[in-house]
């Protein structure tokens, strides 16, 4: 015996020479009428000991059947192998109970919009799927992954507003063991560097301002099940609200900056102003993309919004909420302002959830399959949730 098949891929191994030689003999030495002598002295055995083949009895022929077993839990697996199959159910098949809560913390809002799966298994069932560790790597980097450029980048930029020069950025970022070696490192960081810098000139004239000291607040809300929602109102200018991210505005961005700007504009005092603006970059790749605004103008019905929105935060809390930042946001978007037809905007947006052979979707988040395996989320009630969080937001959008 050997082994015929790779365990990687299942590709045929061949036997050794010996075996080869022996198998190569027996066909030019022997033969059996209407039959090849191979099927009586080469057996492949299958790989999983309950298959069905085990335990057929039609296939016995004048030979002994080399396919046998008396093992009665491998006859168990067989006929459940044979039997019709149907997909599991989804995880939540009923709604948890209402949850017992008097107030919300608004930072724990926020979490739950950016990922309501993760935010419903974590904070209710309590578990937390744990994802795979990454492996060292056993060479020397000569360029710097996605993720590991962004945090980069995100940390040059930091030591620019601290007033940090080229040199003294260059030996911080060094100390930190991210770049590559020697004259690959310093290039790769002037790059970087430089498209700070550019990005640098266009924040300073908004952050140059005194901000306005953090300040809590906490008001009541119509809902049945909660009455406070507290949390602290932040990044306030004399003139805006300020978010900014060096990077490309993501959906969550714009969600985190719209939940913000509607507590301003619900809660905030009365000297504060009541317009928000949100800056990062845009383009169609993150190679050519450029400075980008975005502002939100004054919100008169917050109060009543914010409701609507701590409504579908505790429906969450009961059922994993089928919104999705990216997918929704690009559903709302394509109904909204570009007129697309509901079913057509929903295909596309379904290539958003899927995801691509280039880029990962919304479905391929681990809390997001747990979910919803075996389900499409995306329907009448996807359709809806989308809008109702996105239209009030796009509604007060203005691009300078």
């Amino acid at each position: 015996s050997y082994i015929g098949k790779s365990v990687q891929d299942n590709n045929i191994i061949p036997p050794s020479v010996l075996v080869s030689e022996l198998l190569q003999y027996i066909e030019t030495r022997y033969s059996v009428k209407n039959s090849d002598i191979q099927q009586h002295v080469f057996t492949e055995q299958k790989l999983q000991p309950f298959h069905p083949v085990y335990f057929d009895s039609s296939l016995q022929d004048f030979r002994p059947n080399p396919f046998f077993s008396y093992s009665e839990q491998d006859l168990k697996g067989a006929l459940s192998l044979q039997s019709n199959r149907t997909d599991p159910e989804p995880f939540f098949t009923d709604e948890l109970p209402a949850p017992e809560i008097s107030e919300i913390e608004f930072p724990s809002m926020l979490r739950f919009f950016f990922n309501p799966c993760q935010y419903i298994v974590n904070k209710q069932l309590g578990i937390y799927l744990i994802k795979d560790e990454k492996i060292l790597d056993d060479r020397e980097p000569f360029s710097l992954e996605t993720l590991e450029q962004y945090q980069l980048s995100d940390s040059i930029l930091e030591q620019i507003i601290l007033g940090a020069n080229h040199p003294e950025t260059l030996s911080r970022i060094r100390a930190a063991g991210i770049l590559p070696h020697r004259k690959i490192g310093e290039a790769v960081f002037d790059g970087l560097h430089d498209r700070a810098n550019e990005f640098y000139r266009n924040l300073k004239p908004h952050i140059q301002q005194e901000k306005y000291p953090p300040i809590p607040f906490q008001f009541q809300i119509e809902n049945r099940w909660v009455k406070w929602i507290k949390g602290k109102i932040d990044s306030v200018y004399p003139d805006h609200a300020f978010f900014y991210r060096y990077g490309m505005i993501r959906p969550k961005d714009l969600l985190a900056s719209w939940l913000n700007h509607l507590i301003l504009n619900h809660a905030g005092p009365e000297h504060y102003p009541k317009q928000t603006l949100v800056a990062g970059l845009s383009g169609a790749s993150a190679k050519d993309a450029v400075w980008s605004e975005i502002h939100f103008a004054p919100v008169d019905n917050a109060g009543e919004q914010l409701a609507s929105l701590v409504d579908y935060y505790l429906t969450g809390l009961r059922k994993p909420l089928k919104f999705f930042p990216r997918t929704s946001y690009r559903f709302a978007d394509l109904v909204l302002n570009k007129n697309v037809p509901s079913e057509e905007a929903l295909e596309k947006a379904g290539a958003v959830f899927m995801g691509t052979d280039f880029s990962s979707g919304e479905m391929d988040e681990p809390y997001c399959r747990f979910c919803f395996k075996n389900t499409s989320p995306l329907d009448e009630e996807f359709m809806k949730i989308a809008v109702d969080i996105f239209q009030p937001m796009m509604a007060s959008e203005k691009k300078p």
